[in-house]
């Protein structure tokens, strides 16, 4: 189940406090991904089951600090190796870790192919084979 709202791009970026929320309501892990001006991806899961709650940053350039570094941990998120199959492990720490994407959103969307999830830029455009629930 993907998910876009619009709301949430109006202030603080999402972290495991909202994607907490949302696995406690739909009674699954819930793993999002954030932007900040293309220059920061940020990812976020809750997986209660698991007794996770985690939040990563990355910059496009190491320098860049424009993010909440006490909530936000900037080495690779352990956890993405379970959500994506044993072949493409390795290119997702190399996805990681790369400076040479110029916008966070590339490196997002690599992300996000690898984990057989699909990136939600707008409400208005749902993906084929979505139902939006409102």
């Amino acid at each position: 189940m993907s998910l876009f709202n619009g709301n949430m791009c109006q202030g603080p970026i999402v972290s495991s406090r909202d994607t907490g929320q949302l696995a406690e309501i739909f009674g699954v892990p819930v793993l999002a991904c954030s932007l900040f001006d293309s220059d920061v991806l940020t990812i976020s899961y809750s997986d209660l089951e698991r007794g996770i709650k985690a939040d990563y940053a990355r910059p496009n350039v190491p320098e860049y600090m424009e993010f909440d570094s006490d909530t936000y941990q900037t080495q690779f998120p352990e956890f993405l190796v379970d959500l994506c199959g044993e072949d493409a492990r390795e290119r997702l720490r190399e996805i990681w870790a790369s400076e040479e994407y110029v916008f966070a959103d590339d490196k997002m969307y690599d992300i996000c192919g690898l984990l057989g999830a699909q990136a939600l830029y707008s409400g208005d455009e749902i993906p084929e084979g979505f139902i939006p629930i409102t």
